[in-house]
């Protein structure tokens, strides 16, 4: 096989192609328990760069504070906005997606962290143009 076709994601990363960056939009009210295993499924996708924007409405269960963790944990990949009420899950997502685009996402993906792994919806193959799942 052609050496120049059979490139890994890390010698991608260190050339000079443009990857696309990838913002993943996760609004949030009371999902301490749910944040911090979807953020590590998503990064353990082979997505080389997967940004995730937590937006928290206020949630009294702390999960503020547990994205803050994540965001110290992780570096500028977690990125959080924490609003001071609860304002719902529309304008959440609106805010998101205004902050991810701001940041020069060339992709925008919403997700809810009630999903249970992230990896059962969002495949690591970025041959995709879109990618639905639900809750219900």
């Amino acid at each position: 096989m052609d050496q120049r076709i059979d490139k890994t994601s890390q010698d991608l990363m260190s050339s000079s192609i443009h990857l696309p960056s990838v913002f993943v939009v996760v609004p949030t009210y009371n999902e301490a328990d749910n944040l911090p295993r979807l953020v590590t499924d998503l990064f353990a996708l082979s997505v080389p760069d997967i940004n995730i924007v937590v937006v928290d409405d206020h949630s009294p269960d702390g999960t503020g504070v547990v994205a803050e963790g994540l965001k110290q944990r992780y570096g500028s990949r977690v990125h959080t906005i924490s609003r001071h009420k609860k304002i719902g899950l529309g304008s959440a997502y609106l805010q998101g997606f205004r902050y991810a685009l701001d940041q020069g996402a060339d992709f925008i993906i919403q997700l809810y962290p009630a999903i249970p792994l992230a990896g059962e919806v969002l495949p690591g193959n970025c041959g995709i143009s879109l990618c639905r799942g639900r809750t219900y």
